[in-house]
């Protein structure tokens, strides 16, 4: 991975997730498979390669730029994660039990993960639920990026910063709930069959078309003991407080 300076690349690396380490030597140009970049070019206009070389310009956009590069490393690694079914989703956990919250960009997502951490939830993931072979749920812990009203990224927190903790063991998955955020609307949700839950878990799984038994397989046995709700949410603290009760 590259960037312009330093300055750029320190601002990617501070949006991967924990675990990520640096090569411990330096890599030779020919022993490099995949290889992605943030590229600035003498007018100052960015462009971001993914690790198949294709390249997106984004204009004087750097912001745009490194949340495009984080995005194509995420997917990458859940196509390219062998054992593990990666669904973009929220994670906390409570009393041992994952809670599960699928979702798109831009549905809330992440200030509900934000309003459980305060809560007294334990911080899994803000980006994907990543679910092994047995169906349980690994932290996939990335800081959590809170939106400001016009939709860009705000400051990086980590659970510490809400004042709560991260957890690192596998969880079985105890409540999974669809939501998105409506003003004004209550929390009043409806219970899902088992069906439409495993098919709205795979809308928001990263493809991984070599291997559609497998994530099927896995994602049942995910909620094999899950109750799985669907329902639009008002304040994210009141849909906090009852998610973590009925979990």
């Amino acid at each position: 991975m590259t960037a312009p300076d330093a300055g750029i690349l320190e601002q990617i690396v501070a949006g991967l997730p924990e675990g990520w380490k640096a090569a411990r030597s330096k890599v030779a140009a020919d022993d490099v498979e995949w290889r992605f970049a943030v590229m600035r070019n003498d007018a100052g206009a960015y462009r971001v390669r993914d690790g198949n070389g294709r390249e997106t310009h984004c204009g004087s956009d750097l912001e745009l730029a490194i949340g495009l590069l984080r995005m194509q490393l995420r997917r990458f690694v859940g196509y390219h994660a062998r054992d593990l079914v990666f669904v973009h989703a929220g994670v906390v956990t409570h009393n041992g039990r994952a809670l599960v919250l699928p979702g798109h960009s831009f549905s809330g997502k992440s200030t509900l993960v934000a309003a459980l951490v305060r809560a007294g939830a334990v911080y899994y993931s803000d980006e994907y639920a990543v679910f092994d072979k047995a169906g349980r749920v690994r932290p996939y812990r990335e800081p959590l990026a809170l939106r400001t009203p016009s939709g860009l990224h705000g400051s990086l927190l980590t659970a510490e910063d809400l004042g709560g903790t991260s957890g690192d063991d596998p969880a079985p998955v105890g409540l999974v709930a669809i939501t998105t955020y409506l003003p004004g609307t209550s929390w009043d949700p409806q219970p899902l069959t088992p069906a439409r839950a495993i098919l709205a878990l795979l809308e928001h799984a990263v493809p991984v078309r070599d291997r559609p038994q497998q994530t099927l397989a896995c994602l049942r046995r995910a909620l094999e003991h899950a109750e799985v709700l669907e329902g639009a949410r008002g304040e994210s603290e009141d849909a906090a407080r009852s998610l973590l009760e009925r979990l």
